[in-house]
């Protein structure tokens, strides 16, 4: 078995950005999923985080993820694709050659619209629901 072909997303880890690609290594780890917020969101700056993702020594999978991308049109759509964009350079930077985009970030597919209400004669609405009795 060749253990380079597995990598761990380091947002399953606690701590520091830092602390995290220190213990993916250390775990015997060769490749990483990064979170851009990691990247964006690192306390020093954005380029202390690329410093120390590309210092780990650790191949970069890619960046995770890109959420509710699924069903936009017009401006919103536009703005998605204006954050793609940015997070495809930020994975560049970082080596990685993966965006993971999700079409829908809401835990799961999102449910089905209810069906509609057959419609009712204006007797039916006022009757008592099926099984009871007045």
């Amino acid at each position: 078995m060749n253990f380079n072909d597995f990598g761990i997303d380091i947002a399953s880890l606690a701590g520091s950005l830092e602390t995290r690609l220190a213990a993916a290594r250390q775990s015997g780890f060769t490749q990483v999923m990064i979170s851009a917020s990691d990247i964006v969101g690192h306390p020093s700056s954005t380029a202390a985080a690329v410093r120390a993702i590309r210092e780990s020594g650790l191949r970069v999978t890619g960046i995770e993820a890109l959420r509710d991308f699924e069903g936009l049109s017009g401006k919103m759509h536009d703005y998605k694709i204006d954050v793609a964009k940015s997070m495809l350079a930020l994975c560049s930077q970082i080596g990685g050659r993966l965006l993971l985009v999700e079409a829908w970030g809401g835990g799961g597919a999102p449910a089905p619209p209810p069906p509609k209400a057959p419609a009712r004669g204006p007797r039916a609405q006022h009757a008592p629901p099926r099984g009871q009795t007045q």
